[in-house]
């Protein structure tokens, strides 16, 4: 499942966002149909749906995965901190887009 979202992340970086999207959606509903309990990789793949859907101007649905994924990737402290601080930059840069200073602040109080 990692090696998936690996590959939607290089669709995202290379702007095919609606490839990510479906790949992405494939994989959470996988995820939890399979009541496989790996609150990381759930957190990984719905922190880069959201971004994907962010980048389609899908914000109300972007919104909500963008912070459930950190929310998962923060709840594993044992994990790279690298993906925690990726997830938090998806979301500074999503509501940059949205124009919303006082989240902009909120969330880069948590890179610190």
């Amino acid at each position: 499942m990692g090696r998936v979202v690996d590959l939607a992340k290089l669709y995202n970086r290379t702007n095919r966002f609606h490839k990510a999207e479906k790949l992405l959606r494939r994989t959470v509903q996988d995820i939890k149909s399979r009541n496989i309990d790996d609150d990381w990789l759930i957190g990984l793949a719905e922190s880069e749906l959201g971004y994907s859907l962010y980048k389609q101007s899908k914000d109300l649905e972007a919104e909500g995965l963008l912070i459930n994924g950190y929310n998962l990737l923060k709840k594993k402290k044992r994990k790279e901190l690298f993906h925690k601080k990726k997830s938090i930059t998806k979301i500074i840069e999503f509501y940059k887009y949205k124009n919303r200073e006082d989240k902009v602040a909120e969330f880069t109080n948590n890179l610190k």
